[in-house]
């Protein structure tokens, strides 16, 4: 399985948090140039590729975790895959610590990879459960680069 590209926003978020690598300075260069050639008459997230409301960022984080939780399970298809990210979100959100974690700003440290993912989906999802048709739908593209 192919691993999925970073998304814009993580690169302007590690930007933000002081990640000066190579990968988040080419992005924020390409973005502020297109920036500067348009004459400031694009708008700055368009040509940083953010998304323009709060609910797109929103969505854009939730399709990224969903790529991440699908990354850890390793699933070899598309649908395999689906059931398997609304069967683990859903037993986080049920069963799991979603309700004691749900007011943090983070999972804690000691969390696991997939229970830190799981954490970031279900806040970007606003606590609430997937279908597998649905995950399918939003992660399907992972599974066709192969």
């Amino acid at each position: 399985m192919a691993t999925p590209s970073v998304a814009p926003l993580d690169l302007v978020s590690r930007f933000a948090a002081g990640d000066t690598s190579s990968e988040v300075m080419q992005h924020m260069r390409g973005g502020f140039s297109a920036w500067v050639r348009a004459g400031a008459t694009v708008p700055l997230e368009r040509c940083l590729k953010l998304p323009n409301t709060p609910k797109r960022a929103r969505l854009l984080q939730r399709d990224h975790w969903l790529c991440e939780v699908v990354r850890l399970l390793n699933e070899v298809s598309a649908w395999a895959a689906s059931v398997a990210v609304a069967r683990e979100l859903d037993v986080f959100l049920t069963r799991g610590p979603w309700r004691v974690w749900q007011d943090l700003d983070a999972p804690p440290l000691e969390a696991s990879e997939l229970r830190t993912a799981l954490f970031h989906l279900a806040k970007a999802n606003g606590g609430r459960s997937l279908t597998p048709r649905h995950v399918s739908r939003r992660v399907g593209h992972i599974f066709e680069r192969q």
